[in-house]
């Protein structure tokens, strides 16, 4: 059996406080983004996320990028 593996992909809408004053994407934005994509794939994959939280698991981030200076 071949296995195809599928980018999970999901939509997030993006607000005006997710810019900044020349319209870019700040920082906190994307890690907010990154955490809502995770749950969405947690939850795609059937995993309960109320079920996870209520066992004191719960997304953690284990590296971000370097803040530019």
């Amino acid at each position: 059996m071949t296995e195809t593996s599928v980018p999970f992909r999901v939509r997030i809408p993006i607000r005006v406080s997710d810019l900044d004053p020349q319209l870019h994407v700040t920082g906190s934005a994307y890690q907010q983004f990154a955490d809502h994509a995770r749950f969405a794939c947690v939850t795609e994959a059937g995993v309960s996320v109320p079920d996870l939280l209520a066992a004191g698991v719960g997304p953690v981030n284990l590296e971000l990028p370097p803040r530019a200076a």
